[in-house]
């Protein structure tokens, strides 16, 4: 996790500078080619870390600033650290499925006969 937190850092520090700290979860996930969820988990672990702030929570989107002075939460890091490991462990093993897998694997398997 180590590589997709540093890229997930430095667009927190963009976003921050050039966008007023609004961050697009969907616009993130798919720069980073991860889920939604991973990204949240990363972020909480920034936070978590104390390397950035939350300042709003939405829905679609986060507003973060480098302002470490606010609430870190409850997360553990370690935990979340863990957790994240396992998100994208299990998008890396998907992404390898699909591109080891042949067209009649994916009729079989969505097939609703």
């Amino acid at each position: 996790p180590a590589e997709f937190l540093k890229r997930l850092a430095g667009m927190c520090r963009y976003a921050i500078a050039r966008q007023d700290g609004e961050l697009n979860l969907a616009r993130l996930a798919a720069a980073l080619v991860q889920t939604e969820g991973a990204v949240r988990l990363g972020i909480s672990w920034l936070q978590a870390r104390g390397h950035i702030s939350v300042v709003e929570e939405g829905i679609t989107a986060l507003i973060v600033s480098e302002d470490q002075s606010s609430d870190r939460g409850f997360v553990d890091p370690e935990t979340t650290l863990r957790n994240l490991s396992y998100l994208l462990s299990e998008a890396s093993a998907f992404r390898r499925f699909v591109r080891t897998s042949t067209p009649e694997t994916f009729d079989a398997l969505f097939s609703l006969k």
